[in-house]
């Protein structure tokens, strides 16, 4: 292939104007990342002294620490294997702790059963934040609508260096309480991560794929974003101008039928055998972050696309935050969190290099039939 195929994010020249968001308006706030929406949301209204949070055992870094930081008590409730709650296990820890707020998370842009666990979390007086950072839609998306604060994460689906909508839903919680501070950090992450935005979209346009995924690694280790992040993000700031620009003016209904469109053939094309597949609670019009796969021996797949120049993506680092001595309650999610693999799902790819990373992928299933794991 003339390019390097990644599922990272790249700028994207062909914007138009889009008349509506795919989030009401009125009822968002817009944050410049997640963390920094959640301790907004967590400080304001002042929470009251040991205020608990009930969070999915598989969870990133970007939504524990803002609980972690504003000395919140943090629970796990146990996932299944395809990261469904444990529901007699979640109405238990409900019942018991009480608390003040739980998460929910549509893993890789999974449509997630939202409507089952806002239910339950509300017959025990318990607000739910519906995490929507792996999904993309349009205006007529069916997502997002259920829970009580909504959160979403743009620069994992789009080509914006920051961005992160938390729409207010809750009735008794007044969004003019949420505000936003200043800081220089801040700007020092926009230039950072339009510096990894640029070096993911030359290894596209630049038929050298090979020396622009090795500068791709480079600048985003020099320029290193989320450590910037991580010293600012308790000073929750706007969303700059530059992604609301981009946003405002995103194609989402094309951006959805593309994800939806390579979704569909990976599901069709990858052979069942070797890539377990991730049930879905519902079939929502809405794009994925990846397709989602479950596979043993992981780490030969990752090195046999590696060869062919294909990067998928699987989310282990910073995302393990169960404590030792709870794991084996939680084994379900460990190993799913070890198995999984997403395959590319961004719209600057092509129809032909999905077809060609399924190619790939099944011929390093075939090599794998009848091998023992």
């Amino acid at each position: 292939m003339r390019y390097d195929i990644h599922n990272e994010r790249c700028i994207d020249f062909s914007i138009r104007r889009q008349a509506t968001l795919p989030w009401p308006d009125g009822q968002t706030r817009y944050f410049a990342s997640g963390r920094e929406a959640l301790t907004a949301l967590i400080k304001a209204p002042n929470p009251p002294p040991e205020s608990s949070v009930l969070l999915p055992a598989y969870v990133p870094e970007g939504v524990i620490a803002p609980f972690l930081r504003c000395g919140w008590k943090v629970g796990f409730y146990p996932l299944t294997r395809y990261l469904d709650p444990d529901w007699e296990q979640l109405e238990k820890m409900l019942r018991d702790s009480s608390p003040k707020l739980a998460v929910m998370i549509h893993y890789f842009g999974l449509q997630k059963p939202i409507n089952r666990f806002c239910e339950l979390c509300r017959r025990y007086g318990t607000l739910v934040i519906e995490d929507m950072a792996h999904v993309i839609q349009d205006a007529d998306g069916s997502m997002g609508s259920t829970g009580d604060f909504v959160l979403y994460s743009l620069p994992k689906m789009l080509g914006v260096p920051d961005g992160a909508p938390l729409v207010i839903r809750a009735e008794q919680f007044n969004i003019d309480e949420l505000t936003f501070k200043s800081s220089r950090l801040h700007t020092l992450y926009l230039l950072q991560q339009m510096v990894v935005l640029t070096a993911n979209t030359l290894s596209r346009k630049i038929p050298t794929a090979r020396y622009c995924r090795l500068g791709r690694h480079l600048a985003g280790r020099l320029a290193d974003p989320y450590s910037t992040l991580m010293r600012y993000f308790e000073k929750p700031h706007r969303m700059s101008r530059i992604s609301r620009f981009i946003v405002n003016r995103t194609d989402f209904p094309a951006i959805v039928r593309r994800r939806r469109r390579y979704t569909q053939l990976y599901r069709k094309g990858l052979n069942p055998d070797i890539f377990e597949r991730f049930p879905e609670s519902g079939e929502g019009q809405h794009g994925m972050f990846g397709f989602p796969t479950l596979v043993n021996d992981r780490d030969t797949l990752i090195r046999s696309l590696a060869l062919n120049g294909i990067e998928g993506i699987y989310l282990e680092d910073r995302w393990d935050f169960i404590p030792e001595e709870d794991r084996p309650r939680h084994q379900a999610a460990i190993d799913t969190m070890k198995r999984h693999f997403l395959f590319p799902t961004s719209p600057h790819l092509r129809q032909n290099e999905i077809e060609y990373i399924i190619d790939c992928a099944n011929e390093w299933a075939r090599s794998r039939v009848g091998v023992a794991v």
